[in-house]
């Protein structure tokens, strides 16, 4: 039987951006069939809050069969609706990469959009999850500089359609929510399939530093933008047991083949000038990643 793998995000707000581009594939198994791909961008006032959500969609022209892709023609016509509210249908994709920054294998939660129509009359702002999966790390705290919480964090895996990998997602619940913390760390326990739902939430805030210390004349003081992207839990279900849980058999393969993939991705980065040297990937032995 097929593993717990529910996949839902639904996002309702202004189409504020458009940055989708028209192609033909140059290589692969779909070589000269056109396509579009790209993001929108689009904004949602939750709680008195601009949340700008970029969203990635990708089409080609034709389905396998030969067919119109109503994707792709959808697409097309999005222009039409710049600054209109719409809701984006889709689902969360992992995007694994080597960081030069860091010099390690880096991990971005991205926004994929499906279908897509005008909102409508009447229907609020939002931007809401449905997930299932496997624990593959605890619920952890997150600390800011000032060593307090800002957030609790728990990483959840779930299969592909082919049950041979697995991606990761982080989902986030508020400090304020002792309810949902305590069960959450009571019930969901590494290795436990579960299921729950949340809301999305990615505010921008503005933040100015100055100068620590200069060897004369006035601090200068700079400001740059940081986006907390936060994947609320806001309720879910008991451990999901019986034929579609994920056995421990699973999640070994899983990170196998997981780990793999990160050397292959490092192995590319090395090539590439990427990385000086070669590293070795190293997991924690309580995670499931």
């Amino acid at each position: 039987m097929e593993k717990e793998r529910i996949n839902q995000i639904k996002i309702t707000g202004t189409l504020v951006e458009n940055k989708l581009r028209e192609g033909v594939a140059k290589n692969g198994k779909n070589t000269g069939k056109s396509y579009i791909s790209g993001e929108i961008i689009v904004k949602s006032v939750i709680d008195g809050k601009d949340n700008l959500f970029p969203i990635r969609l990708y089409a080609f022209e034709q389905t396998k069969e030969g067919k119109e892709n109503k994707l792709y023609a959808s697409y097309r016509d999005l222009q039409k609706l710049l600054n209109r509210r719409i809701t984006v249908s889709g689902t969360f994709s992992e995007n694994r990469f080597w960081s030069e920054k860091t010099g390690q294998i880096a991990s971005q939660q991205v926004l994929n959009g499906r279908f897509i129509n005008e909102a409508k009359a009447g229907t609020p702002d939002g931007a809401t999850y449905d997930f299932s999966g496997y624990v593959a790390k605890e619920l952890v705290e997150k600390t800011n500089k000032e060593n307090e919480i800002y957030a609790y964090e728990l990483l959840v895996g779930q299969t592909n359609y082919t049950g041979t990998e697995a991606s990761f997602y982080r989902f986030h619940i508020d400090p304020s929510r002792t309810d949902i913390v305590n069960s959450v760390r009571e019930l969901y326990v590494t290795g436990s399939t579960v299921h729950f739902s949340g809301e999305i939430r990615y505010v921008s805030e503005n933040i100015i530093k100055e100068t620590a210390a200069v060897a004369f004349g006035s601090p200068q003081a700079r400001s740059f933008v940081v986006t907390n992207r936060n994947y609320f839990i806001t309720g879910g279900e008991s451990p999901i047991t019986g034929e579609s849980a994920y056995d421990m058999e699973d999640m070994l393969a899983y990170k196998k083949a997981n780990q793999a993939k990160d050397i292959e991705i490092q192995n590319k980065a090395k090539a590439s000038g990427g990385i000086s040297t070669a590293g070795v990937l190293k997991t924690k032995a309580t995670s499931l990643l």
